[in-house]
């Protein structure tokens, strides 16, 4: 084993001071960077200089949260991990092979999901960028910024410091693509090729940046998983603000005493929110926290259309083929016919024989009952959304799906975050994974994302040819036992679905098991 770190470093020169971090078997670790500074549901600013070394061998700060997940169930599938939380929370990470010399690789830069309330950059173990960098060949960066209330609550009633409070959990991920823009290359990596990839929440917030003109030119690609929806109700700025004002009433501040909120802890805070909550709700007031539009940002490209800017980045966006299913089946295989006929006409009703035909059409190979997993929202969502992108621009988009069936529960679909252990290829981290043939998807995602990264065209020897998005045929490369590009295969079944499941897919629907 190669371990490296002593008095003399490794050391990497910042614009601001000097940091210290190790080298492990043949690359370079700096963990907990912080790279902006922040007063409460104020903008971030630069930290300030210092002399000397500082040490960043570990993890910095996460964001106060407010929900976490069920990990007893879960941990099998994602590997979850927690961390001392703050809302002191601007740190990075950086994984690189490189450090103090010419090499320049491509930057690919993580943002957490969690929506925007929860998450960390390490919340899950598959966030370890070691095999992703090693591979790939490219520097690995993930960050943490501001979640909930403190990183989206609407005071700009409350004073002109707070004016663009409803959305500083954005500004944070800017000031952080500033600091890599001025500081990545003495990391070996090359600030003019930024790729930013996210999945869910952080997919959601990449296409917060297309809407933020202070983002321009610090990101070059934008890679974007099971992430693009549009942003709740409550980013309205009137709905953001009457969320504030109960939470502030609540704590018995006005704008004479506001200062005083800085003395408020967060946990105090929040529950205060949680107690004006129902209320708000019952008043048919949004209360899901996200970015609320202003000067800093102008809203969901659904609405705005992209930034100039953000027109002509290249995007790589997809799915998992079951998302957020509401249905456990322990043996689909041991299911008679007669079963299966009638779970379809619970969920699907009048058109339980239309939606199976459909889905025998679209998934020739799977077994019929992966149609009770299927996801269609988040399909459709990528569609319109890849569609929009291709009407303002020429650049090249590309789509992807992952439809593998995982050996855990008798075949389980490609989940809500299954992608991730593959892209990061740290698939030995977790047990599900242990498996051929999510290894060889894990090799060919991951390479398509870095080479993707590296010149904004996905396709390697792995796969077969993988071409641009073009919204008449929906093409897109699916990720299984064995890739293919498929066009137009799913787009009857998926309209079908929509039919009979509602706007939201099964999201909506009590969680069964068979």
């Amino acid at each position: 084993m190669d371990f490296w770190c002593d008095s003399k470093g490794p050391i990497v020169q910042t614009d601001k001071g000097k940091i210290r971090g190790y080298r492990q078997d043949g690359l370079y670790y700096f963990r907990g960077i912080k790279y902006a500074d922040a007063d409460r549901f104020e903008m971030p600013r630069p930290v300030e200089p210092w002399e000397g070394v500082k040490d960043c061998l570990t993890y910095g700060y996460t964001s106060t949260t407010v929900r976490k997940p069920d990990i007893i169930s879960r941990d099998i599938l994602l590997g979850f991990r927690y961390w001392p939380e703050s809302e002191h929370c601007q740190y990075l990470n950086i994984w690189t092979k490189d450090i103090n010399n010419d090499v320049r690789r491509p930057v690919m830069v993580w943002i957490h999901g969690g929506g925007f309330t929860s998450g960390s950059a390490i919340e899950h173990k598959g966030y370890e960028a070691d095999g992703l960098c090693t591979v790939g060949d490219v520097v690995v960066v993930s960050i943490n910024h501001r979640l909930n209330s403190i990183g989206y609550m609407n005071m700009a009633e409350y004073g002109e410091e707070y004016a663009n409070s409803g959305a500083v959990g954005i500004a944070d991920i800017v000031s952080a693509l500033e600091w890599v823009r001025d500081n990545i290359a003495n990391f070996g990596g090359d600030p003019n090729n930024v790729t930013v990839f996210g999945q869910s929440g952080g997919g959601g917030k990449i296409t917060c940046l297309f809407g933020s003109k202070a983002a321009d030119g610090l990101y070059h690609k934008a890679i974007i998983q099971s992430g693009i929806l549009p942003m709740p109700s409550a980013n309205k700025f009137e709905d953001s603000a009457k969320v504030a004002r109960a939470v502030m009433e609540e704590l018995g501040l006005t704008k004479a005493n506001i200062k005083k909120i800085r003395d408020i802890p967060v946990d105090v805070m929040n529950a205060a929110f949680n107690k004006v909550a129902p209320r708000l709700v019952k008043e048919g007031v949004n209360i899901e926290w996200s970015p609320v539009p202003g000067d800093y940002y102008i809203g969901d490209p659904y609405e705005n259309g992209f930034s100039e800017y953000a027109k002509s980045v290249p995007i790589m966006a997809g799915t998992m083929v079951a998302e957020f299913p509401s249905i456990s089946i322990s043996d689909k295989y041991s299911l008679s016919n007669e079963k299966i006929m009638e779970i379809a006409k619970e969920m699907f009703g009048d058109g339980a024989e239309e939606v199976l035909e459909a889905y025998k059409k679209a998934y020739p190979d799977k077994h019929i009952t992966n149609v009770f997993y299927l996801d269609s929202w988040f399909r459709i969502l990528v569609d319109q959304y890849l569609t929009i992108k291709c009407e303002s621009s020429d650049t090249p988009n590309y789509c992807y799906l992952l439809t593998y069936d995982f050996a855990y529960n008798g075949g389980l679909p490609a989940w809500h975050s299954a992608e991730l252990m593959l892209v990061f290829r740290s698939g030995e981290l977790v047990p599900v994974y242990h498996e051929p043939g999510a290894m060889k998807i894990q090799d060919q995602m991951s390479t398509s994302w870095s080479n993707f990264a590296k010149t904004g065209d996905p396709n390697s020897d792995l796969i077969p040819k993988w071409t641009p998005y073009r919204p008449e045929d929906r093409n897109t490369m699916v990720f299984d036992v064995e890739c293919a590009e498929k066009v137009n295969f799913d787009r009857e079944l998926v309209e079908i679905l929509s039919k009979y499941s509602g706007p939201f897919g099964f999201r909506n629907r009590t969680f069964r098991e068979y």
